[in-house]
């Protein structure tokens, strides 16, 4: 595993940090215990936790309480899914029995997710920085795309931005992240594997049994300009090179992965060590560039 600085406060973050999440399914503490481990031991110091019942939280919890709670980063994700407004009450009381659960002492992150943040009232605000300045949340952070990214660019509100980004993001997402990175805002990468391209560029059966029986190889180019690369690249499974390339982004601190099983968390944290095969860069700055022309063919 490789670390990076997470701020300015002398803490480091593993490349790769874990969101561990409830979604409805049956929530075993002992399942979150075991990810937990998982982390811990390929390296892994920084966990956010999202949940709404006990099983995670005690899952962590158990899995920590051996730790040096100076070594790990946590934090917390706020969920907000209605247009309700979100008082300081209802979040100073969210913290606290989330604090109580974990038996974290304080977070070191406090994600809002962007429809929370939009329904902040004045002393739900006033809320966070009494959070910050108690040290019960060391830093204030955003997760979301489009409009926080600006809030977070131009108020200057929060010390966190989580943003999805992936090998297919616009020049102009990456320019943003890195004005956050050089104005002092941790940057946290999420979403690292655009499903729809990886499914979309998948190499077509029929093709895939030519080449095994040595029919159709006269096109060497075929594929060239795609993201077929993903698949066809010896050794590496298309979501390793999506996280291995979104791992070469000096803007991020952090690129978290969300996963639950220890044998994938132990197979992810591996990618740090890894290596992108020299041919990589320019194959995904052409399938990039094919896939802008094509979009500019359509909309003209």
């Amino acid at each position: 595993m490789r670390y990076r600085p997470f701020g300015h406060a002398g803490k480091v973050v593993s490349a790769i940090s874990l969101l561990l999440r409830e979604t409805g399914a049956v929530s075993r503490a002992g399942d979150w215990r075991a990810a937990t481990i998982s982390g811990l031991e390929n390296g892994i110091n920084c966990f956010e936790l999202c949940a709404s019942g006990d099983g995670l939280a005690a899952g962590v919890r158990t899995a920590l309480a051996t730790v040096d709670r100076r070594l790990v980063l946590i934090g917390w994700r706020i969920e907000h899914r209605t247009r309700m407004p979100l008082n300081g009450r209802v979040l100073r009381e969210s913290v606290d029995k989330a604090l109580s659960k974990t038996g974290a002492e304080y977070f070191d992150s406090l994600m809002l997710e962007e429809n929370a943040v939009s329904c902040l009232t004045p002393d739900a605000h006033q809320c966070l920085a009494d959070l910050k300045s108690s040290g019960l949340c060391k830093r204030i952070g955003i997760v979301g795309e489009g409009a926080a990214v600006d809030i977070c660019l131009s108020e200057g509100v929060f010390d966190v931005l989580s943003s999805s980004c992936d090998l297919t993001s616009e020049n102009l997402i990456l320019r943003q992240l890195k004005r956050a990175a050089d104005q002092g805002t941790i940057v946290i990468a999420r979403n690292a594997v655009p499903e729809g391209i990886v499914r979309a560029s998948r190499v077509p059966v029929a093709r895939k049994v030519g080449n095994f029986f040595g029919f159709g190889r006269g096109n060497v180019l075929a594929g060239v300009g795609t993201f077929q690369f993903l698949h066809n690249t010896p050794g590496w499974k298309p979501e390793d090179i999506c996280l291995a390339c979104l791992l070469t982004e000096p803007a991020m601190a952090t690129v978290m992965i969300e996963a639950r099983k220890p044998e994938v968390i132990a197979h992810l944290a591996t990618i740090t060590e890894r290596e992108l095969p020299t041919g990589i860069p320019a194959q995904l700055e052409m399938a990039r560039f094919s896939s802008e022309s094509m979009l500019g063919a359509v909309s003209s």
